[in-house]
């Protein structure tokens, strides 16, 4: 009869079947006492109750399952367990009339229990059963994968479940979690199989019919912890969005094998909006391309750069990144997130704009220059410590990589305010997931703010240093040949814009550069994966020894791959039935579309995983690494806003990954039970390598550390790490300069480095051992202390030099150095001064207006400069002169004359002889290294002086 009503799908019937069966079975035996047939009737009774549970999920009358399970089986642990078979039989009467109201109930409001959320919420308004099932079971699938073969992992993970969603929360919404499915089904019978059949059909209905219940779902799964972890700011969450959108759109051509609208509707969504975000930056602010670390850095260390601070570029800058990023270009958005962190810096310290004509009459006392670059030092600090989720991170990479000048003080003070950011981000986040409101202010999920969260560590080896060591080399290569592609292309791309001659056509080539690359990404992303074939998934094993999950047999492997990987067009799982019960055979999926489908920071995820040995294989990995070297190299010197240092770990994870399953190859699968040699994990290498190739093409050692450390929680791989980083930074020396300052150099701004290097025919050259006099600039333009006004107008018609030294002249004819004035400090003193000398007497007011045009400033000093009754119209600079100028005697050495000259942040240093009269000037651009070369090697071509290169005591000549 159960076999009938089972192929009649006659559920109700069933039901009545087995409790009769029960009623009239359980009170025979107990009445004389047979309590082997009744614990036999018992187990048959459960088995038939299982299998009804399997029919309900055929059929998805969710009302009965869920009745079945959350009902029954709160007590059918209890009294199984001391073997109480009369309030058993009592227990399921109760159950039987319990489940017919409700299902009464439910008929009553004609509602349709195999519809989706969305009916279900327009027909009672508010949760139902249904939802807060799938919800809950859902949450518990995907927080559990990779655990559930642990017993006492999956019970510690709902008990972290409850604790984090709240008892209120789940009972208002109208589930009790005093007994979870998952605890159930581990403890009533171990029946792992019925499990993984519920989460299975689960995972369909959610597919299926999507709507806000399948985006609760993923926010809440182990995937969805990576999108949570990413929306720091407004800028990630639009980014998520954008980049959610096109991808679930072309799974979904996808799986119904539409390659072509698939390929047509990806690449029209990407270049749509890369044409967006290269357009604004080409037509409206061109300083707000690339990452503006390099003219951060630059401004921070003393050159004046135009535009770099302005509202407009802020705005550019944001809207130019999200596009970018979000559509799918092989770029970061953290490069960005720095410059505009300083943005914020320079105009919070400043409150004034110069684009708003806006100045507000606050934090006057912070407008020097010293405040507002210690305030933009603080802003980039904020933007790194904003973007990772790490605070002392940031802080480490303003004071190595951005800021030139540091202090205890500013240590400290940057300390508070990387603090305050990451606070800020973090409270935003516990209350809105993307740009829906959570419910949770205030509560800081680890999830959430840990980036690329490693939730196993794993105990180090000592010989796991000889591969960190070997990775550490190829880190410092690939970095050095990183920057040199990098350069490479960038003189290419500029050596084909100079060819063309029309400025129209020039920007059309910068607009439609980024788009070209973002065709062929696209391209290869959704046709690459075809020429790999589907990959079998591995099985699970439980500490107790029971097949879990996508076993074919009885065949185990202490491995696992991870729940969220891409199918591709691989086929689905199949069910196969053995005697009673239903197993899954083996999953499979495609390699290359989990690493190129999706965004940068999803592939990063997949390739830190732990425990996932064989998750992808070397063609793979040696095909994405290739392919996404080549593409991040050609897309990070576009037009567009982007950064590298999301890239950056990519392709560092990529052979780090590599060289953990070569290691596998060689030594075999190990496990954390194998002991000592757990550390043979393909997820730690490939960590490993995204520090060392992010040390390898940045040089820097602690930033790097620290950020990677509070990006994936895994402080025990510490010290792997910094190997690492050391070993990469050593190798890149060798060969290139950082990819930063690289790009400084090709930018033309000068920067000058802690310490001069100067190397001539690969000798490094001893700068105390030359003087002040062997690289100045000769002759010099001075002005006196009284000049005429025709004299400096003519001066200031005919140079482009930004300062002039001021001498007065003795009665001996010697001209002595007094100071110096800088080029606008000259046009302040000649456009805006009212009182001119006649005849270095008499004060004559001239009734000249400010002028802030530069067009009028020009025809003011050409005026100056033709008309006769400025000839003998003096000014006194007396008043606009810095008397602090610093000069220095022409025997000083070039070694502490380019300590002085950067420590103390100077423009201009003016070269004396003894006589104190200048000889000579000294600017930023006289210390650049290639200048330096170039002088010194006019002087070591002398006789005299090739006799001091013999000297090598304490720079005593």
């Amino acid at each position: 009869m159960v076999e009938k009503y089972l192929k009649v799908k006659n559920y109700t019937l069933l039901h009545d079947l087995i409790e009769e069966i029960a009623k009239h079975g359980t009170e025979k035996y107990l009445k004389v006492r047979n309590y082997t047939l009744l614990h036999d009737l018992i187990e048959e009774i459960a088995k038939l109750k299982w299998n009804m549970v399997k029919k309900y999920l055929k059929v998805r009358n969710y009302t009965l399952l869920h009745d079945l399970i959350e009902e029954t089986w709160n007590m059918v642990e209890k009294y199984l367990k001391v073997r109480n078979y009369t309030l058993l039989h009592d227990l399921i009467e109760e159950i039987a009339k319990l489940k017919w109201n409700m299902v009464e109930k439910y008929l009553k409001k004609s509602l349709n229990l195999s519809g989706t959320w969305w009916k279900i919420s327009q027909a009672v308004r508010n949760y139902t059963l249904l939802h807060d099932l799938i919800e809950e079971i859902a949450k518990l699938k995907w927080n559990m994968v990779g655990k559930i073969s642990q017993v006492n992992d999956l019970i510690e993970e709902i008990a972290k479940l409850k604790w984090e969603h709240g008892e209120k929360n789940i009972s208002r919404n109208g589930l009790n979690l005093s007994g979870t499915f998952g605890k159930k089904y581990l403890k009533v019978g171990k029946n792992y199989t019925l499990l993984h059949d519920l989460i299975e059909e689960i995972a369909k209905l959610k597919v299926e019919h999507g709507g806000k219940i399948s985006q609760e779902i993923a926010k809440h799964g182990h995937g969805g912890k990576i999108s949570q972890g990413k929306n720091y700011t407004l800028l990630h969450d639009l980014i998520e969005e954008i980049a959610k959108l096109k991808w679930n759109m072309v799974e979904k051509y996808l799986k119904n094998q539409d390659f072509a609208v698939a390929s047509l509707f990806a690449t029209g969504y990407s270049v749509i909006f890369v044409l967006f975000s290269a357009f604004i930056v080409v037509f409206l602010r061109p300083s707000a391309s690339g990452s503006g670390i390099p003219e951060v850095s630059g401004f921070l260390n003393g050159t004046h750069l135009r535009h770099i601070f302005n509202i407009k570029t802020l705005a550019v800058k944001f809207f130019s990144c999200v596009a970018a990023v979000g559509c799918g270009l092989p770029v970061g958005p953290e490069g960005p997130m720095i410059h505009m962190g300083a943005l914020v810096g320079a105009g919070l310290s400043q409150f004034k704009s110069e684009t708003l004509r806006l100045t507000i009459p606050v934090f006057e006392r912070f407008r020097t220059s010293e405040d507002k670059r210690n305030f933009i030092s603080a802003g980039a600090a904020a933007g790194v410590s904003s973007a990772f989720g790490a605070p002392v991170g940031g802080l480490l990479f303003s004071m190595e990589e951005v800021s030139s000048f540091w202090t205890t003080t500013l240590s400290w003070q940057i300390f508070f305010c990387c603090m305050i950011a990451t606070f800020t981000t973090d409270l935003f986040n516990s209350a809105f997931d993307g740009f829906s409101y959570t419910g949770n202010f205030g509560q800081f999920k680890t999830q959430k703010y840990i980036l690329f969260q490693i939730e196993k560590g794993i105990d180090v080896n000592i010989l796991m240093f000889i591969p960190t060591m070997i990775i550490g080399v190829i880190g410092g290569i690939l970095g050095a040949v990183f920057t040199i592609m990098t350069l490479k292309m960038t003189r290419g791309r500029k050596r084909l814009l100079n060819a063309i001659s029309n400025e129209w056509v020039q920007k059309m080539v910068r607009i439609f550069e980024p788009a070209l690359i973002m065709i062929i990404v696209t391209v290869f992303s959704l046709y690459l994966p075809a020429a790999f074939s589907c990959t079998k998934k591995s099985c699970i094993e439980s500490k107790i020894g029971s097949p879990i999950e996508n076993c074919l047999n009885d065949t185990r492997n202490p491995l696992h791959i991870e729940h969220n990987v891409r199918k591709y067009t691989c086929p689905d799982c199949q069910d196969w039935q053995v005697s009673e019960t239903t197993w899954k055979t083996n999953c499979t999926y495609n390699e290359m579309a989990t690493l190129m489908f999706g965004t940068l920071e999803e592939a990063v995820e997949h390739l830190f995983s732990r425990d996932t040995h064989l998750e992808f294989g070397y063609g793979s990995l040696l095909t994405a690494l290739v392919f996404y070297f080549v593409m991040i190299c050609w897309a990070t010197g576009t037009s567009v806003s982007c950064g590298a240092l999301v890239p950056m770990l990519l392709v560092g994870a990529l052979y780090g990954r590599l060289i953990g399953v070569l290691m596998t190859s060689m030594f075999g699968v190990h496990s954390e039970d194998t002991g000592y040699w757990a550390w043979i994990d393909p997820g730690s290498f490939a960590l490993i390598g995204a520090a060392s190739f992010f040390g390898g093409v940045t040089r820097l050692t602690l930033a790097v550390t620290v950020i990677m450390m509070e990006l994936t929680n895994d402080v025990q791989i510490l010290l792997p790490v910094m190997v690492a980083v050391m070993v990469a930074k050593w190798v890149g020396d060798f060969f290139t300069h950082p990819v930063y300052h690289a790009l400084m150099e090709m930018k033309c701004i000068p920067f000058l480095d802690p310490e001069p290097r100067v190397t001539i025919e690969k000798k490094r050259i001893e700068l105390e051992l030359y003087c002040a006099k062997d690289i100045m600039a000769s002759p010099v333009l001075t002005i006196q202390r009284r000049e005429l006004v025709t004299v400096l107008s003519n001066l200031l018609l005919n140079t482009t030099h930004c300062g002039f030294p001021i001498v007065k002249t003795t009665k001996y004819g010697d001209h002595c150095f007094l100071g110096i004035i800088g080029r606008s400090s000259l046009f302040v003193a000649l456009i805006h001064c009212s009182m001119f000398l006649v005849k270095k007497g008499v004060s004559v007011l001239m009734n000249i207006t400010k002028l802030d045009d530069p067009q009028l400033v020009n025809e003011a000093l050409h005026r100056y400069s033709e008309q006769e009754k400025y000839r003998d119209t003096y000014i006194d600079l007396s008043k606009y002169m810095n008397d602090s100028g610093l000069a220095v005697p022409e025997k000083f050495s070039v070694q502490r004359t380019y300590i002085i000259f950067r420590t103390l942040g100077l423009r201009h240093l003016s070269v004396i002889d003894t006589s104190n009269q200048v000889t000579g000037i000294i600017t930023r651009k006289d210390l650049m290294g290639h200048n330096i070369v170039e002088k010194l090697s006019k002087v070591l071509s002398q006789p005299s002086r090739l006799e001091m290169m013999e000297i090598n005591d304490n720079g005593v000549v």
